[in-house]
């Protein structure tokens, strides 16, 4: 037995079971930290590294330099710090130990002590940060599953102040997941109680750029979650992203399936996913400072694959999480693969219609074909399905005349073959397979497995002249602040391309954007408003998960899906057409800006109704609502009392696809989660409120949060009576019925607002 455990020894069979997932999840540090410091034992040995890991995404991101994981590890093998940071180990382990944790002031007590010690004795300011940060770690730790016998590895629930907020937004989320484990960390950063979005692995080749991954990985996290919150604007779940790091070995060169880098991937998913599930299924293993239950919606996203989403569902059903089949989006059979679909796409081009309608570039004003560039492959998701709704929408009347992937970088200023992009597509291809014999006199291919060609690659973007480009793929932060000049490459410094709808997430930067409208008035669709069918396919998938059983889905599948499309066109045509109609309010104001204004807006009201709903509503011990007739709010001009039910009603005949509620009637929606339900009314109230009368409106709207709710909730009692009765006017032999009918709508806006 290792010493420095102050507990008697475990029986034979259990130490033999804790040795075996030892030297099967603990990273190679823990055991070299051992190695070193013999008197610690593994459990402790696991902490301190775990919160070495989190200081690192910490601190890496103020000085990337100071705090790498090297510099970390040797700091801690200092003796002067080493004898502190076992200290924290063991303040964390009893803080958390189920048969007696150390609580209240005994616990304030020797938190007290051990900051006053490191006062006392680290002078170093690096050291200190440390040390200070890591001792702040453990009080801000809510859950872990520190005590669960068979864990990958440790898990925790962070108080989110601790990591606080990346470099895009300021918000603090409202939680955070840190799970450590065998040459993985990973992130899960939420906006809401209710949050969703995707699961990727970042897999550097090097150390290097593994060390610089390493101290970004919670601000990609968090600016993905961010960025996320925005886009999610239109469904019950806000926004929320987890990124799991793993670290490169040399062993990832062997077989790959078997025990290289494709069996590490798969076995950090498993392990990163097995951990938010050790905190969010009740278990009186874990001691819990967060006292609140909490729901975890997941999708794919890069280096996720069908049998990892299976393996999550799977797990969380042999593990009794409460709604397995929606803890992970995409699902092979019950599920809405969005390539297969190209639900993301979808929104894209629609976006990209608008755009060019509104800027006089369209086709149909023209009379001429547009130009179009794409970073993104044939055989991606959004490239490829991009490729097909260009062709399907337009015809002769596209060119796309540069488009750059992983592999190759293809150019042709006659316009691309479309025919044979269609044909990579449907074969899943990537761009190096085009036929070059397909090219015209001015075209080219150039591969990517020579240094000419990667260059060629990396600046298609920013060189090829075309009247739209579409970023379909890229890493975030391609177009930033310190390069956006170089795409600025056409005569006399302007754009090569006037256009940008951000097909990728975060493919430019905030200042980026701001700046390319500055200099030469390009206006960009960012992703929040482009991309954002894909997160609403998800939420789609998920509410259809928790109504009905994976067959039932199955049966259904191809008649939802033909109904979330139709919600999907509307809704990103209604966003498309609001953002370009305030941009033409105010042409001063760079579009990015203007989308951010709507989707501040949608929350603003969202959050509002969310939390009158929450404070308001009675419900049983169940979670079930008490009284579905319980009235909300009343118009002052005899407007029909609004109630719980009601509102129900409306969301359910505006948000829910029609295929998923013949299914399964209204009645079955009320026995949803409340914090799902109240969520799904907000979301609906809110878009259909800011759709229908812009931002501005809700600009206007002061108060407290139960205030700007009641102006909601009128509006949407207003709106409802108000439909019968434009359908009676313009029924009707009136004169002028039409402009009657227009005035009406006029009305509800402004009755709504009377208190």
């Amino acid at each position: 037995r290792r010493t420095g455990e102050e507990k008697p020894c475990p029986p034979l069979p259990q130490m033999e079971k804790e040795l075996k997932r030892s030297l099967k999840w603990l990273d190679d540090r823990c055991f070299d930290f051992a190695e070193a410091n013999p008197a610690i034992s593994f459990t402790d040995v696991e902490i301190i590294q775990a919160l070495c890991a989190l200081q690192n995404s910490r601190l890496g991101l103020l000085d990337p330099y100071s705090f790498t994981m090297t510099n970390i590890s040797q700091m801690i093998q200092k003796p002067r710090l080493t004898v502190h940071v076992a200290a924290m180990a063991k303040l964390f382990r009893e803080r958390f130990d189920p048969s007696d944790p150390l609580q209240g002031e005994a616990y304030e007590a020797q938190r007290e002590a051990l900051m006053a010690a490191i006062q006392r004795s680290v002078n170093d300011e690096k050291e200190h940060l440390l040390l200070s940060g890591m001792l702040d770690a453990v009080h801000a730790t809510l859950r872990t599953n520190l005590y669960l016998p068979d864990r990958y590895g440790l898990a925790l629930r962070m108080d989110p102040s601790h990591l606080g907020h990346g470099t895009v937004g300021t918000d603090i989320p409202f939680g955070t997941f840190f799970v450590y484990g065998r040459r993985f960390k990973g992130f899960h950063v939420r906006f809401r109680d209710i949050a969703r979005g995707g699961l990727r692995v970042v897999a550097p080749q090097g150390q290097d750029q593994y060390a610089a991954e390493s101290a970004r990985t919670f601000n990609e996290a968090y600016s993905l979650a961010f960025a996320q919150q925005l886009k999610n604007k239109d469904i019950p779940e806000g926004g929320a992203k987890a990124v799991v790091l793993m670290e490169p070995h040399p062993s990832d060169t062997f077989d790959p399936d078997q025990f290289g880098h494709n069996f590490m991937v798969r076995k950090c998913v498993r392990a990163f996913t097995d951990g938010l599930l050790d905190l969010t299924i009740p278990d009186p293993r874990v001691v819990d400072y967060f006292k609140q239950d909490e729901i975890l919606y997941l999708g794919p996203d890069e280096n996720i694959i069908p049998q990892d989403i299976e393996w999550i569902i799977q797990q969380g059903i042999k593990r009794n999480y409460s709604l397995p089949q929606s803890l992970m989006s995409s699902k092979p059979n019950n599920g809405i693969n969005h390539k297969k679909y190209g639900v993301t796409s979808l929104g894209v081009a629609e976006n990209l219609e608008v755009a060019l309608v509104h800027l006089g570039a369209h086709p149909s004003v023209t009379q001429r074909p547009f130009t179009v560039k794409l970073t993104g492959g044939t055989d991606g998701d959004v490239g490829g399905n991009m490729i097909k709704q260009l062709a399907q929408r337009y015809g002769t009347n596209v060119k796309v005349v540069g488009m750059a992937d992983g592999t190759a970088c293809l150019e042709d200023p006659a316009g691309l073959n479309m025919e044979e992009l269609v044909r990579m597509v449907d074969a899943s291809e990537p761009l190096s397979h085009f036929d070059v014999s397909l090219l015209g006199p001015e075209g080219s291919l150039a591969k990517t497995d020579t240094v000419q060609g990667t260059l060629l690659r990396d600046t298609m973007h920013n060189r090829v002249a075309a009247d739209a480009f579409v970023p379909c793929g890229g890493r975030p932060g391609t177009i930033n602040v310190r390069n956006f000049r170089e795409y600025l490459s056409g005569p006399n410094g302007a754009a090569s391309s006037k256009v940008i709808v951000e097909g990728a997430n975060l493919f430019i930067t905030p200042e980026a954007r701001q700046a390319l409208f500055d200099e030469a008035q390009v206006v960009v669709v960012k992703d929040s408003s482009a991309n954002k069918c894909g997160v609403v396919t998800s939420s789609y998938e998920i509410l259809a998960s928790m109504l009905v059983s994976p067959e039932e889905f199955v049966e259904m599948k191809e008649r939802l899906v033909a109904d979330v499309i139709v919600q999907l066109q509307r809704l990103a045509r209604v966003e498309a057409e609001t953002l370009f109609s305030e941009l033409a309010k105010d042409p001063t104001t760079a579009l990015p800006k203007q989308s951010d204004h709507i989707s501040s807006a949608i929350m603003k009201v969202h959050d509002a109704v969310a939390v009158t709903l929450k404070d308001r509503v009675k419900v049983h011990a169940d979670g079930k609502v008490e009284d579905w007739e319980q009235v909300l709010a009343r118009g002052s001009g005899g407007g029909e009392a609004m109630t719980v039910g009601a509102l129900l009603e409306v969301v359910a005949t505006e948000h829910v696809p029609k295929a998923l509620l013949q299914a399964v009637g209204t009645g079955a929606l009320r026995e949803l989660p409340w914090p799902y339900l109240r969520n799904l009314i907000a979301c609906n109230l809110a878009t259909k409120l800011v759709y229908a009368e812009g931002p501005g409106f809700v600009d206007k709207v002061g108060g407290a949060e139960h205030h700007v709710a009641d102006v909601a909730f009128r509006y949407v009692s207003y709106s409802t009576q108000l439909v019968g009765l434009i359908k009676q006017v313009q029924g009707s032999d009136m004169e002028g019925r039409e402009q009657v009918a227009e005035l009406l709508k006029c009305v509800v806006a402004q009755a709504s607002m009377r208190d």
